[in-house]
């Protein structure tokens, strides 16, 4: 188990054992409410006792939720962080606990949750890690699309500073207001705004840019100038680093498939994109004449598209890509769910069952216990280790079938 496991691990069992089960509280009564009682879970998904935090050590809470890390989680790993910061909650004692809250607010950011996210750091009043609360909510909305939301909120009041002169400018821009945009561009340069991007940007969403910016990813206002100004993606690497805009440009249409693609890939390994989904956006790239595989997951999904009777093809290239994405956790996840409409369709065979391994370990890390068993039992007769060792894994699984779906399927 890795280092990262191990303290999602702990600090679940840590709470589980101090705590008791309790029902699910959707907010704490009138006015506003209470960040920690809100449910971001969806039915499907069975949340943490309510009573998990207050009943743990609040240093012991602190400790550990620095020594989590969201990245390259495996599935499991992944639905354990989400009930973890998504499940309803008492708040903890101590003098801390809005510290505690900023924490789980940044580990829900962290892990490409923004509407949780975004939620939750509304409600913050302290400066959280040099940012404020309120800034970094409304950049979340812009994210999710919110965009008439953030203007609203981020402009019913003058205040000072870069992020608020930008996003007066784009909310401007957004309104099709090219004057007062233009105008709130020389009030945000005497405010501390000197990017020459989101000056060219803010003209381009006007249509009065004599040449367009490419478009910028790295945070919700260039996201949302972006995509305002229909600006063409960067000719190298995105540079998607955030997890809840790349989810977001999987999501958005208007964007070229080109983009899109990378995008769904990190929002499929944060387990936030479908297998659906994530498909569609691959068939919409290929269906330019003159598309050419640059990968071999990219082989295995044209052949697919293309080739759909070649049954050996489609189990080789198949093979190869699940066996390219191996050593990465989170990746050979999101492939094999990306991949498992063919995994489950292809019929077990002489050609095929020397690939059986390869699909049945597939099909488990997407869920599958039924296709898992079909190529389990496919599995030659001579290969007795692999038969042991995956028909004993499965009869745990089929014994024990984790609650919950593994994918996210959560509030926004």
């Amino acid at each position: 188990m890795s280092f990262k496991a191990k303290a999602i691990a702990c600090l679940v069992i840590t709470m589980l054992f101090t705590g008791s089960v309790g029902a699910q509280i959707e907010s704490s009564g009138l006015g506003a409410p209470d960040a920690w009682r809100v449910s971001f879970l969806s039915e499907k998904d069975q949340s943490l006792p309510e009573e998990s935090w207050s009943a743990s050590g609040l240093d012991q809470l602190l400790s550990l939720f620095e020594q989590i890390n969201t990245n390259n989680l495996t599935p499991v790993e992944q639905m354990l962080l989400r009930r973890l910061l998504l499940s309803p909650a008492i708040a903890p004692d101590g003098e801390d606990t809005a510290f505690l809250l900023s924490q789980r607010a940044r580990l829900m950011f962290e892990a490409g949750y923004a509407a949780p996210a975004a939620q939750v750091l509304s409600q913050l009043d302290d400066d959280w890690e040099e940012a404020d609360p309120e800034a970094l909510a409304l950049d979340l909305q812009l994210v999710l699309g919110r965009t008439e939301s953030a203007c609203f909120e981020g402009t019913r009041e003058l205040r000072e500073g870069p992020f608020w002169a930008r996003l007066r400018t784009l909310c401007f821009a957004l309104a099709d207001d090219a004057p007062a945009a233009e105008l709130s561009l020389e009030l945000a340069q005497s405010q501390g705004v000197d990017d020459p991007w989101f000056f060219n940007a803010i003209f381009a969403a006007s249509d009065s840019a004599p040449k367009k910016p490419e478009a910028r990813f790295d945070d919700g206002i260039s996201l949302a100038l972006s995509i305002k100004g229909a600006l063409e993606p960067p000719t190298g690497p995105a540079g998607l680093t955030r997890i809840d805009i790349a989810h977001a440009i999987a999501k958005t249409e208007t964007f070229s498939p080109a983009l899109r693609v990378p995008a769904a890939g990190v929002a499929a390994e944060a387990g936030l994109l479908d297998a659906e989904t994530h498909r569609t956006i691959y068939a919409a790239l290929m269906q330019s004449e003159d598309y050419m595989p640059t990968s071999a997951l990219e082989v295995a999904l044209h052949t697919s598209l293309r080739d759909p009777d070649n049954t050996e093809a489609k189990a080789r290239t198949v093979r190869a890509a699940l066996q390219t994405a191996r050593g990465n956790a989170a990746r050979y996840a999101a492939v094999s769910r990306l991949l498992l409409s063919d995994i489950t369709a292809l019929p077990a065979s002489e050609t095929t069952e020397r690939m059986a391994v390869d699909f049945t370990l597939a099909a488990l890390a997407a869920g599958a216990l039924d296709t898992a068993t079909k190529w389990a039992d496919a599995l030659p007769a001579e290969d007795t280790f692999n038969r042991a060792r995956l028909k004993a894994l499965l009869m745990i699984l089929q014994a024990n079938p984790p609650s919950g779906d593994t994918s996210a399927d959560i509030t926004t």
